[in-house]
């Protein structure tokens, strides 16, 4: 079993580890996306107030894209993920509805539907068009055109599952939530799979501080450590 001090932990910056770290399992994909991050935007809601992606580190985020306010399918997915919000918070999660219509259309729209959540106005379609890249590149390259999608952000800002055309809008949300339950169970995989890499670094650079130790005949402490008593006269 090794000892790791706390000096020793702070040279090695890395995880506490009480013993040796198990076999490193393979790499979940989804710890591949960690250098890939959804566009960040400031846009209207339906009260006049800035929103941006940042504000909601820390939480999921299901950012919906639909086509037009009173649309009879963009009316029913807004309702459907509204019934839902309950499910939402228990995953601590967020929904945010976005379209190309202006923000007095939106404060219609929320208050006809009750709408708790964000409706953000993109009027000019920068930020539709913005997301479409990312859905394009995560397609295989190939062109997604379809104005109605959906992205499950993590809480670190990684996308995680996308919906490139949603055909039911009206039952969409349901889909959206098994999708959801599905990352979070990879991001916690991954973040297993990142503790454990981490906690093998920790391992492997206090076994060469002891062999550097043992070859340079090192003082048993590390700066730091609490001083040696002194001994009884």
């Amino acid at each position: 079993m090794h000892k790791i001090t706390l000096a020793a932990l702070a040279l090695a910056a890395l995880f506490p580890v009480s013993a040796p770290a198990q076999e490193v399992p393979e790499k979940p994909a989804a710890a591949m996306l960690d250098s890939v991050f959804a566009p960040d935007f400031l846009l209207k809601n339906q009260k006049g107030e800035d929103v941006y992606l940042r504000q909601f580190r820390g939480k999921w985020v299901v950012l919906y894209f639909y086509p037009k306010d009173f649309t009879s399918g963009c009316s029913a997915e807004a309702l459907d993920f509204q019934n839902d919000q309950p499910e939402y918070e228990k995953r601590n999660a967020v929904v945010i509805g976005i379209s190309a219509d202006d923000v007095e259309s939106h404060k219609k729209f929320a208050a006809a539907q009750g709408l708790g959540f964000n409706i953000l106005s993109d009027t000019d379609g920068e930020t539709l068009k913005a997301y479409r890249k990312v859905f394009s590149f995560y397609n295989g390259l190939n062109p997604v055109t379809a104005n109605r999608l959906t992205m499950i952000i993590s809480p670190q800002g990684v996308p995680f599952h996308f919906f490139n055309d949603v055909r039911d809008p009206a039952t969409h949300s349901a889909h959206v939530l098994t999708a959801l339950d599905g990352a979070i169970r990879q991001k916690a995989e991954s973040d297993e799979w990142l503790k454990q890499r981490d906690a093998q670094k920790a391992l492997d650079k206090l076994e060469e501080l002891d062999k550097i130790q043992k070859k340079n005949q090192w003082p048993q402490s590390y700066p730091g450590d609490a001083p040696a008593e002194a001994p009884a006269e």
